[in-house]
């Protein structure tokens, strides 16, 4: 279900009229769309966490389960890469009448394909378990149940996400609409920064398995802690180069994407059988939101509206502080059995 939801309101998106021919219902479709999407993502990547790392060897969760994040990055990557193709194929007036609808367009084979996959896949040795348990709580009963690594959650993910959402796409929007001839070159530092990244991911998730989960999260969090100034320094100084760009999203880009990496492993490893998907979607997707996905807003806010670009890192250090004081006080959950 949540691969079909994703893939019909991909492609109504890409399909959808404009404004200029059905008006309202224009934007309205294309919230609804949206929501749909988050609503398919809540169900499927989290999800996707939980049953990479259910079927990992203990000493394996790490490596195996950053396969979920590596396949976001490989979505981010796609993504990139079709803008720079339509950036270097066509005119900026082909691009806004007609060419932003191809990538929503050809997405539905990519869905296909992922259709056909889950309906190979079978379940894990914990999830028979969890299908078992029949005194299972209401949702909402569930979600307040596990409140503490809920919370736990939040702090872990938003400062990588928040920071990740900054250098991959409110940094480049910014350094494109700040220097438009080379809008394109811009478009493809990002491409290969992302390359990097994706190795990085599955670099964070074996480390984690080595160093252990609390240990290795705490190192990746304060190594971001350590290069988000100098990095947003060299990225937000005009004239920049793509090449200079390109340096300051890697400096900045590796570490958060090792602990990216590694986070999947231990976030299933921190939340109970019974509710574990349930429980970790929600606290999942309000700490994506709240972080990654508010901050391109946050961002041209304090930019354009406070005049205080530094804002933008002062926030962003903090959620880095909380992250470090809750990674100090947790237990490390490497191991932990997960039929449990």
């Amino acid at each position: 279900m949540s691969v079909s939801l994703i893939a019909v309101s991909t492609l109504v998106i890409g399909c959808l009229p404009g404004y200029d021919r059905i008006g309202l219902l224009a934007p309205a479709l294309l919230v609804a769309c949206r929501l749909t999407q988050g609503f398919s993502l809540g169900g499927e990547f989290t999800g996707s966490m939980a049953y990479t790392t259910e079927h990992a060897k203990p000493l394996m969760r790490g490596l195996i389960s950053s396969s979920t994040a590596l396949g976001t990055s490989l979505g981010f990557l796609t993504g990139s890469a079709a803008v720079m193709v339509l950036d270097q194929a066509l005119t900026k007036e082909q691009i806004n009448a007609w060419g932003w609808r191809l990538p929503f367009l050809f997405s539905v084979a990519m869905a296909l394909f992922g259709w056909w996959l889950r309906r190979s896949l079978h379940e894990s040795e914990a999830g028979e378990r969890a299908k078992e348990i029949v005194a299972r709580p209401p949702v909402f009963s569930a979600i307040a149940a596990d409140w503490k690594p809920s919370l736990q959650l939040f702090a872990i993910v938003a400062f990588s996400n928040a920071l990740y959402y900054y250098v991959f796409n409110a940094a480049v929007i910014s350094a494109k609409a700040g220097d438009a001839a080379n809008a394109a070159a811009f478009q493809t530092a990002n491409t290969v920064a992302l390359m990097f990244v994706a190795v990085g991911k599955v670099m964070g998730g074996w480390m984690s398995d080595r160093m252990g989960r609390r240990g290795s999260a705490l190192l990746f969090t304060l190594w971001g802690l350590a290069v988000m100034v100098p990095g947003w320094l060299a990225m937000t100084h005009m004239p920049i180069q793509p090449s200079a760009f390109l340096s300051a999203q890697l400096l900045m880009g590796i570490p958060i994407a090792m602990s990216l990496g590694m986070q999947g492993a231990m976030l299933v490893e921190m939340f109970p059988v019974a509710n574990r998907v349930v429980s970790m979607s929600f606290a999942y997707s309000v700490a994506m939101a709240l972080s990654g996905g508010i901050m391109p807003m946050l961002d041209s806010w304090f930019t354009t509206e406070l005049k205080r670009p530094g804002a933008t890192m002062v926030w962003i250090g903090g959620l880095g502080v909380v992250a470090t004081l809750v990674l100090l006080r947790m237990r490390d959950t490497t191991g932990r059995d997960l039929k449990t």
